[in-house]
């Protein structure tokens, strides 16, 4: 298990936050779940003050479904985002102006 908090502030490093979008799934969208993050908290813009408590859970990064929630987040220079293989989920990033480098894959390819 890992912590999805910790692993976007991994992938930050030293970048603040902008702001963020954090969108919802079927099986995290559940009451009675504990990653819960209410209606009127998703697809919205929200500070990282705001938003950073939602995010601190656990979850299963490994193959199978995906387990934490899908966002965009804004730093100066980058969007983060989460990539996927076959359900194994992990932070990742483009640069957000157009620059010249070798582009990549997101999720096998």
């Amino acid at each position: 298990m890992s912590n999805f908090l910790h692993d976007i502030e991994e992938a930050l490093g030293d970048e603040a936050v902008e702001s963020i979008v954090i969108g919802g799934t079927y099986w995290l969208n559940q009451e009675d779940d504990e990653r819960f993050i209410p209606e009127d908290k998703r697809g919205v813009l929200l500070s990282w003050e705001e938003a950073r408590p939602l995010l601190d859970y656990a979850y299963d990064d490994g193959y199978g479904g995906e387990d934490c929630h899908p966002i965009y987040l804004w730093t100066a220079t980058r969007v983060l985002f989460i990539g996927c293989y076959d359900g194994s989920t992990w932070v990742t990033w483009v640069p957000r102006h157009p620059e010249a480098g070798e582009p990549g894959t997101v999720g096998g390819g």
